[in-house]
């Protein structure tokens, strides 16, 4: 009884997930529209019952951007730094010789 309680619950969840894979892909697909109201322009909002046969004036309006202003280019200058100078093995704390764990050869840890 039990195992056909979780096959259905895991046929449920594989359906859910199939479900809502569809549907997103659904609207994603679709091309975006603008909400409507049930009227194909502005204008038929503005015109009322007894005046069908007026015009309606449409006005559009732009609206101009000021230029954006700029204080004056900082030019960077890129700084290039030297190699740091390799340390000397002299002056380093070397532990013996001794063989390589993997492969033939001798290796020397020095810090």
């Amino acid at each position: 009884m039990k195992r056909i309680i979780l096959t259905a619950m895991a046929c449920g969840v594989w359906l859910s997930g199939v479900t809502s894979a569809a549907a997103l892909t659904y609207v994603l697909d679709r091309p975006p529209t603008p909400p409507t109201n049930g009227m194909a322009s502005p204008s038929q909002a503005l015109r009322g019952v007894d005046d069908q046969d007026k015009t309606v004036v449409e006005v559009t309006s732009t609206v101009a951007k000021p230029p954006v202003r700029r204080g004056p280019a900082h030019r960077s200058q890129l700084v290039t730094l030297p190699p740091p100078s390799p340390r000397d093995i002299d002056e380093m704390t070397c532990a013996g010789w001794r063989e390589l764990d993997m492969g033939s050869g001798h290796v020397q840890i020095c810090e």
